[in-house]
């Protein structure tokens, strides 16, 4: 009986990892790692056309979401990324970077889709 109640706990345990592999990483996205893209999965996206060694954080003007939405909206940035962190960052075509915290992730994607139309 106790065999079978520990080979039960396992199973469950296999399951939960394979369900949080499955749900909750994210697939076919370009990734940074050493200052380099890496591809995970099949990316529809081609690879970013900068390095990610590029970006120094403490150099980004930090600004309210609100206030990023509407600089995305009025066409005033350049380039736009997010973080799995749910960090936004654009360039504007000033070449000034500001970052936001978007409230959920992939946010900005719908801001994007709207004014774009992707």
């Amino acid at each position: 009986m106790k065999k079978r109640y520990w080979i039960l706990i396992f199973t469950i345990i296999v399951l939960i990892i394979v369900m949080v592999s499955i749900f909750l990483i994210p697939r076919n996205v370009w990734v940074s790692k050493n200052g380099e893209w890496i591809k995970r999965g099949k990316p529809e996206a081609p690879m970013p056309a900068f390095s990610p060694s590029e970006i120094n954080y403490e150099e980004i003007q930090e600004i309210d979401w609100q206030i990023m939405k509407r600089v995305i909206n009025n066409c005033e940035a350049k380039r736009v990324m997010q973080t799995h962190e749910k960090v936004v960052i654009a360039t504007l075509k000033n070449g000034q970077k500001l970052k936001a915290l978007e409230p959920a992730i992939d946010d900005v994607m719908k801001i994007a889709v709207q004014n774009v139309g992707i």
